[in-house]
């Protein structure tokens, strides 16, 4: 017999600019891409969900438009995915557009 699904989620923070090469090589893609296919059926965004890189804060390789693509192409390929901690305690962690507002709680 060969197993061909797992009763459990094994899973990973999950670097999008990685999966998508954003950020590494085509070769550091590819290996990525292999690494995270082999060993994993479940996925945690390591940061694109939280609040500012939702909002646009942390530039082009957090844009919502590519967080939602490279979240559907996972869904698509059967990976379970679960988002984390999606806003940070602290004014500090809100988006630039909000911090004007600290001092004014109307």
């Amino acid at each position: 017999a060969n197993m061909t699904r797992h009763a459990f989620h094994f899973g990973t923070a999950f670097v999008s600019s990685h999966w998508r090469g954003d950020t590494v090589s085509p070769d550091d893609k590819a290996q990525y891409r292999e690494k995270v296919e082999k060993h994993f059926n479940a996925i945690v965004p390591e940061n694109d969900l939280k609040w500012q890189p939702m909002e646009g804060d942390w530039g082009p390789n957090f844009a919502p438009e590519k967080t939602l693509q490279t979240l559907r192409e996972m869904k698509n390929k059967g990976y379970f995915i679960r988002g984390h901690l999606l806003v940070w305690p602290g004014f500090e962690h809100t988006p630039n557009k909000y911090k004007s507002l600290h001092d004014k709680p109307e």
